[in-house]
């Protein structure tokens, strides 16, 4: 099953800062390639992290209810909203979250 987040990606000097509200999760990438990257592996070890402990993965939010005012690096850089898509498999999310933590 294939689902969305919204991500709110933010442009600094040194960085791209990453925010997921769905999952209050804070990250970063040395440029957008490598955010987005980050991002999705943050989506999936959080997913997976809540499959291991049977909670519930949270609903994604459509883009239009996530604003960037005020949120964590508002004014840090130029923020822009995107959805990253992750493909939520309990087995693949469990894999993906146990090799790397092994």
């Amino acid at each position: 099953m294939k689902m969305s987040y919204p991500v709110i990606f933010t442009e600094t000097e040194k960085a791209i800062l990453v925010e997921i509200p769905d999952f209050f999760i804070l990250t970063e990438g040395k440029d957008i390639g490598n955010a987005v990257d980050m991002a999705r592996d943050a989506i999936y070890t959080a997913i997976a992290s809540k499959i291991i402990h049977n909670e519930l993965i949270p609903t994604p939010r459509k883009i239009d209810e996530i604003t960037i005012e005020n949120r964590t690096f508002y004014n840090e850089g130029n923020s822009n909203i995107s959805m990253i898509d992750v493909d939520v498999k309990r087995r693949a999310c469990y894999e993906s979250y146990t090799r790397k933590n092994s």
